[in-house]
């Protein structure tokens, strides 16, 4: 077993090989003042044991070119996006199944505000580009800027 200490902090690696879980636990032991600390330290490293595998096998399993590794971590990133959106559709289906007025007002005024947005990127596109003066672009924006006030 390897073993670094820091002041009161301790870390115990082991080789599976050689001392088994049990064994580390128990040694953790003699870093504790009472039963109740021991306890928390002993679930303390079952997590740590836990989080240490995982990573190891993460590892191993990551253990390519760079670009496989950022395939993969696309993929990954890819499911985990999917999943955020097939969730945050379920609870707007389910907000709109349970307050239809209050959910048609509020996509009323987001598309208003969208519609707005989209407008004041391209006045400053045109104004950017030449196509448009900046004193007719400086009062298209006013324009926005008072159609916004009204939705709020």
């Amino acid at each position: 077993m390897l073993q670094y200490q820091s002041g009161e902090y301790c870390i115990c690696i082991w080789d599976s090989d050689k001392t088994n879980l049990g064994d580390a636990i128990r040694s953790i032991g003699q870093y504790v003042n009472d039963e109740k600390d021991a306890n928390e330290d002993r679930q303390a490293l079952l997590e740590l044991a836990d989080a240490v595998t995982v990573c190891l096998v993460a590892v191993k399993e990551l253990s390519c070119t760079e670009e496989e590794l950022q395939k993969k971590l696309f993929s990954i990133l890819g499911e985990e996006i999917g999943v955020n959106i097939d969730r945050m559709r379920k609870c707007l289906d389910d907000l709109a199944a349970a307050y239809p007025e209050e959910y048609s007002k509020a996509m009323t005024m987001k598309a208003a505000r969208m519609m707005l947005c989209n407008e004041r990127h391209v006045i400053r596109n045109l104004t950017y580009d030449g196509i448009m003066s900046k004193k007719d672009g400086d009062m298209m924006e006013d324009s926005i800027d008072t159609r916004s006030e009204k939705l709020m």
